[in-house]
């Protein structure tokens, strides 16, 4: 039996259509997608980074107050 018929068999049985039999593999493809885009605008956001604008270690774990 082929793959399409297969498909249209489960569609009849589960009383659905082929979209809502695909959309579980369809939906973390469109969530991934979506925070790469999420990512690509943050980034974009990011003017400028200079790691020498970081606290040195000694300054980082200084307990004085």
């Amino acid at each position: 039996m082929s793959e399409i018929r297969k498909s249209m068999s489960l569609r009849g049985r589960a009383d659905s259509s082929v979209s809502a039999l695909a959309q579980p593999d369809l939906d973390p493809l469109a969530t991934q997608e979506r925070l790469q885009r999420q990512e690509q605008e943050l980034r974009g956001c990011i003017m400028a980074f200079a790691a020498a604008d970081r606290l040195s270690r000694e300054e980082l774990h200084s307990r004085e107050q």
